[in-house]
């Protein structure tokens, strides 16, 4: 973020924007987007639901998945939580 508290800074491009802004105006990097968490806990999920269905035989599967998914729904949290912290800061 930058010194003025109401503008961040982009990750790719190092441009600084309003802390509003969906994407970089400079460079158009999304800046609120969650889709890799949502793939990574639909992935976890499948995995999850793959060992449930062979009864036991993909156990290490279904772990790992369960792992993917919580991690990935913390993910998206978390990120969320900072949204807003960062709003309410302004």
């Amino acid at each position: 973020m930058s010194a003025d508290g109401n503008k961040i800074e982009c990750r790719r491009c190092r441009e600084t924007f309003p802390i509003d802004a969906e994407s970089c105006p400079n460079c158009g990097k999304e800046v609120r987007s969650n889709t890799p968490y949502y793939v990574g806990a639909a992935l976890g999920l499948v995995l999850v639901l793959a060992a449930v269905l062979s009864m036991g035989e993909l156990l290490a599967y279904g772990v790992l998945g369960a792992v993917i998914a919580v991690s990935c729904g913390y993910m998206v949290y978390r990120k969320r939580d900072r949204i807003v912290e960062e709003g309410e800061s302004i």
